[in-house]
């Protein structure tokens, strides 16, 4: 055996080692296991309730959600909208016929919500809320292969 073939096969092995490596990494990098998803859409599930239920969104309900949602490890971003009812809808004209799917609600967005907490809502307001998974992954940079518009956990309810 010579200089040249030892060369060669420390090479193949230093590439079948970051082949083992990589490939596996590169198929779980956007794998989140079951248990996981269902603790964040019991979170999800947590906040929706008690905003639809006080017809409220206060800072503890929030806290509570980063809270049980930062313990699982998984770095998320999450969306709320809340439809408030519009007090001062458009005037239609008197030959204007009133159709279905007339807006007469106001988009609240998480943003909004939260520099006012504590946030009262009117009842029958409609709250989405959404969760998603944040690209944090070296493996999912490296590729660009992103989960991050996948949505892992939701809740749809209306304030009483």
């Amino acid at each position: 055996m010579n200089i040249g073939d030892t060369a060669v096969m420390v090479i193949v092995i230093i590439i079948a080692a970051g082949v083992m490596f990589v490939v596996p990494m590169v198929l779980m990098a956007d794998k989140i296991d079951d248990s996981t998803i269902l603790q964040i859409q019991d979170a999800v599930n947590v906040l929706g309730e008690a905003i639809t239920v006080k017809s409220e969104v206060t800072q503890a309900d929030l806290e509570n959600f980063a809270k049980i949602t930062g313990s699982t490890g998984v770095a998320i971003d999450y969306d709320m909208t809340i439809k408030i009812p519009d007090d001062n809808p458009k005037k239609k004209e008197a030959s204007e016929a009133k159709t279905a799917g007339d807006s007469i609600y106001i988009d609240l967005t998480r943003t909004q919500i939260e520099n006012k907490l504590p946030y009262k809502l009117p009842s029958n307001s409609p709250v989405h809320i959404e969760v998603k998974k944040v690209n944090n992954n070296w493996v999912e940079t490296l590729t660009g292969k992103s989960s991050s518009d996948s949505v892992i956990a939701y809740y749809n309810g209306t304030t009483k």
